[in-house]
C-alpha cells in the first residue's frame, strides 16, 4: 500500500494479480478509482513517484511494471536484461568495487533472465532517476529514461 504525496490517493497491491488506486477520502468518493492489470501472479509492493504521475509495482511472476497515472497498460516492464554490469560481491576493508565483467548491448544478443523468483519489492530511488528491485538475495538497480510528451496533442490525432 502507498499514498501519493499529496495525500489524495492510495495505491493497493493484490493477491488477484491487480494494483488498484482510490481516491481519497473514501466517505467522499465512496471507493471511486481505477485498476492496473499487467502481472501474471500476486502483486507484492506499489510505490508513487514524487511527482504522483508514476507507479512501480513489484510482482512474484518476476516483474516490475511501471505505469502512469491513468493509462491501463504498463509504460515499461522489467524482467529481463540485455547486457549486465557485475560487480565483487562484497569489497573487502573498504576497497571499492571493481567491475567483473560487462557485456554490451547488440540487438542479436541473447537475452538473459536475471530474475530468479518474485520481485519482493520495488521503489524510486533518487528524485525518481533510479529505480531499486529486491529480487532473492539480489538488490538490483536501474537508471531509466521516459521521453516527456504533450498527451494532448495525441488526443488530438
Amino acid at each position: 500500500m502507498s499514498i501519493s504525496n499529496d495525500a489524495t490517493r492510495i495505491a493497493t497491491c493484490s493477491s488477484d494479480y491487480s494494483m488498484r488506486v482510490f481516491k481519497l477520502p473514501f466517505d467522499k468518493w465512496k471507493g471511486e478509482g481505477c485498476t492496473f492489470l499487467g502481472h501474471s501472479n500476486i502483486v507484492t509492493s506499489v510505490r508513487w513517484s514524487h511527482d504522483d504521475k508514476l507507479l512501480l509495482t513489484s510482482s512474484m511472476d518476476g516483474s516490475s511494471c511501471l505505469w502512469r497515472y491513468g493509462k491501463s497498460d504498463p509504460i515499461l516492464q522489467l524482467k529481463e536484461v540485455v547486457g549486465n554490469v557485475g560487480s565483487t560481491p562484497r569489497p573487502e576493508s573498504g576497497a571499492k568495487p571493481t567491475i567483473v565483467k560487462k557485456v554490451q548491448a547488440k540487438p542479436s544478443a541473447t537475452v538473459q533472465a536475471i530474475y530468479r523468483g518474485d520481485v519482493r519489492n520495488a521503489q524510486f530511488y533518487y528524485k525518481d532517476k533510479f529505480i531499486v528491485l529486491a529480487n532473492n538475495n539480489s538488490l538490483l538497480i536501474y537508471k531509466y529514461f521516459l521521453p516527456k510528451f504533450d498527451e494532448s496533442e495525441i488526443l488530438k490525432k
